[in-house]
């Protein structure tokens, strides 16, 4: 491909263009993958593993490679936590919309309504 992006430029004969693929890989889920590698099918925990491998093996730095690696053997020996708590004032990159703003009859789209002054007790007339 490089070499007819340069033909193009030098205006050069472009060449004919193939590629083939080693094979296919996919995840469905629940530790089930689908793989054709080489001609062969997989399926099963087995196809899952090696996308798992692959993936793996692609990820920039090792630092990342082993906290991927202990997060997924993690996955494997636990179940699946059904609940997640967030301290979200606590995180610098969520930026909470005003909160001072009235979103009361507005269905919560967030758009300012107009807000209206409710008198003291000692104004009212």
């Amino acid at each position: 491909m490089a070499h007819n992006i340069a033909a193009i430029l030098l205006g050069r004969p472009l060449r004919s263009f193939s590629f083939t693929t080693i094979g296919l890989l996919a995840s469905i889920g629940r530790r089930i993958g689908v793989a054709r590698v080489l001609g062969f099918n997989f399926s099963g925990f087995f196809a899952w593993w090696m996308w798992r491998t692959l993936y793996l093996s692609k990820l920039p730095g090792l630092d990342k490679k082993v906290r991927v690696a202990f997060d997924w053997t993690l996955d494997l020996l636990f179940p699946k936590d059904v609940c997640a708590v967030h301290d979200l004032d606590q995180r610098r990159d969520f930026h909470w919309p005003d909160r001072a703003r009235n979103t009361s009859g507005n269905n919560g789209d967030h758009e300012t309504t107009a807000r209206r002054l409710i008198p003291a007790r000692g104004e009212m007339a």
